[in-house]
């Protein structure tokens, strides 16, 4: 498992709350995982953007961010 790409854990905050509630898992998880922490629309950096309330723009939108993270 030396040779192979770190597997990615994918972290998304919850009730409002931000991605900084995970800045500290990465050197729990070891150098086999790595965190990819998913910010939604409306909070933190995105807060100008409109929150998603419908599960169709919720799931394009993580969508979007599960390819970005799993892009060598």
């Amino acid at each position: 498992m030396s040779d192979a790409q770190p597997l990615p854990v994918h972290c998304f905050a919850h009730a409002g709350a931000g991605v900084s509630a995970f800045a500290g898992w990465s050197r729990h998880l070891g150098p086999h995982a790595r965190t990819v922490p998913h910010l939604l629309p409306g909070r933190d950096s995105r807060r100008r953007e409109p929150r998603l309330t419908g599960r169709a723009d919720l799931l394009t939108d993580m969508l979007d961010h599960f390819t970005e993270a799993d892009t060598p």
